[in-house]
């Protein structure tokens, strides 16, 4: 019964495909005419885990972007101040306003205070919830059910914390754009089961949100990056697959940017990446277990939201090799 389920699940695949492929013209126009592509160019930019990484690069990018005659100021929260004021004074060497906060996402009251009163002071044009952590950046020795709750609080709780506050005042201002940082892993369902679900639900959130808040001028686009350049990305030995090979924080930066000018519904790079994702997510559940056994061949992708009594010592995550210069490892490390 599985087997005749999964290949329904491939000609549906395939037939839905060949329909889409033929509306594509009106779905298209539809979407050029009806989506909200005229949001002004922004003058106060809120970000969140901005003390390094993708955070740290979407803030340079957008200070170097700053034309002379423009106004741009940038809230910028993280829990390392001392990242966060050399980030600032680069910024500030750019011509651009800055204004830090050392704040956890999972504060809500300290963090809706904080939007509040820089809103009320600047108006939020763009609200980027960036923060988060995964598996391979916390310690090794909390237990699996502990890994799996701070993941959630930290990237679900802390993302709503980060929104909600923001929402009806965008949508009484009938403008304003939200960006929520999601991951391709969500497409594929590999591995670590805390930080995939919780990319997962940020994903489904934002889509979701952006169909409800349209009609109100507000806009949602939902980052989904690939392989970010880092030792991360190099100890799980992707040269094996050079077609996924990951692309420079600076680079990123630019994706997420031009992308949130545009309102675009997903923002996902480097293209390969998103492809190989996509393309994962047509295989049905039934079939993928034997897809991710020679996945499992292939790359040697270690699972690090596995319960500790089964981790090898291969699986040491608390290595500096494999977190020293990953974004949220940085953000744990300088917490």
């Amino acid at each position: 019964m599985a087997l005749l389920t999964d290949i329904s699940v491939l000609l549906t695949n395939i037939v839905g495909s060949i329909i889409l492929l033929l509306f594509f013209p009106i779905l298209s126009f539809i979407n050029y005419r009806k989506k909200k592509t005229n949001f002004p160019t922004p003058k106060a930019v809120v970000i969140t885990g901005a003390s390094s990484g993708i955070g740290r690069g979407i803030a340079l990018e957008y200070a170097k972007r700053k034309k002379t005659t423009d106004s741009l100021v940038l809230g910028l929260t993280g829990r390392n101040i001392q990242k966060l004021q050399e980030l600032k004074n680069e910024c500030l060497k750019l011509g651009v306003n800055v204004e830090i906060e050392s704040i956890d996402v999972t504060d809500k009251e300290k963090l809706n205070d904080w939007l509040i009163s820089f809103d009320n002071k600047y108006k939020i044009d763009v609200l980027i919830a960036n923060a988060g952590t995964m598996e391979t950046m916390l310690p090794k020795e909390m237990e699996f059910s502990e890994r799996m709750l701070t993941i959630a609080n930290t990237n679900v709780i802390g993302t709503l914390n980060t929104v909600l506050p923001m929402i009806p005042i965008f949508e009484t201002r009938r403008s304003g754009q939200i960006v929520l940082m999601s991951s391709i892993t969500p497409f594929c369902d590999y591995v670590m089961a805390g930080y995939t679900a919780s990319k997962g639900f940020i994903k489904s959130f934002g889509l979701t949100l952006r169909n409800g808040v349209a009609p109100r001028g507000v806009g949602v686009s939902v980052l989904a990056p690939g392989f970010i350049y880092t030792p991360l990305v190099d100890s799980l030995e992707y040269e094996k697959i050079g077609g996924l090979l990951p692309i420079t924080t600076d680079d990123a930066s630019k994706y997420i940017i031009d992308g949130i000018s545009r309102n675009d519904a997903l923002i996902s790079f480097p293209p390969i990446s998103y492809f190989v994702s996509h393309f994962i997510s047509t295989i049905p559940p039934n079939l993928k277990d034997g897809f991710n056994f020679i996945s499992n061949l292939i790359l040697k992708y270690p699972d690090y939201s596995k319960p500790l009594s089964l981790l090898s010592s291969k699986d040491d995550f608390s290595s500096p090799s494999i977190v020293s210069s990953s974004p949220i490892a940085n953000k744990q490390k300088e917490a």
